[in-house]
């Protein structure tokens, strides 16, 4: 029996190929191969905005307080950084200039609102558009109105505006 005999367990082809795919795989995912993260600036700050443009606010009643923890905003495309709580207030950092409009939709475990569509317009410039939303389910108009004006339930029922 030889005893100078090496064992590899693939064969020298197999290692090539081997090799080969991990180099592409490496490659691939490098952090220059990566997109960078959209950055926006924040125009507005707690609701108050530049003359020429409006952001969002967005506040969970406490009604939702045991029936959900938080809800995620996406504003169009854009996914806001913070979640919204149930009894607070929102603002968002995305900002709308005059005449521009933004579909809203808000989720949180088995609760969603919208899609509604905003539009930035002359009485809310230089301040946020106010969005109320209210974890109920608004089956009749007396509904809307015991809840007051403005109040948006799921599914997508707006108490008046």
């Amino acid at each position: 029996m030889n005893e100078n005999r090496t064992w590899a367990p693939y064969p020298p082809v197999a290692l090539r190929a081997l090799a080969a795919a991990v180099v592409l795989t490496l490659t691939a995912c490098t952090p220059a191969s990566l997109q960078p993260y959209e950055v926006i600036d924040c125009l507005c700050q707690n609701g108050i905005c530049p003359d020429n443009r409006c952001n969002i606010q967005i506040a969970l009643t406490p009604s939702c307080e045991g029936r959900l923890s938080q809800a995620e905003v996406l504003l169009g495309s854009y996914l806001e950084q913070e979640s919204v709580k149930p009894g607070s207030r929102y603002y968002s950092c995305f900002s709308l200039k005059p005449g521009e409009k933004v579909t809203v939709i808000v989720r949180g475990d088995d609760w969603e609102w919208g899609p509604t569509e905003e539009v930035c317009s002359a009485p809310n410039l230089g301040r946020a558009i106010q969005l109320t939303l209210d974890c109920c389910e608004c089956v009749a108009d007396s509904d809307c109105t015991r809840l007051g004006k403005g109040t948006r339930c799921q599914p997508d029922c707006l108490c008046g505006q």
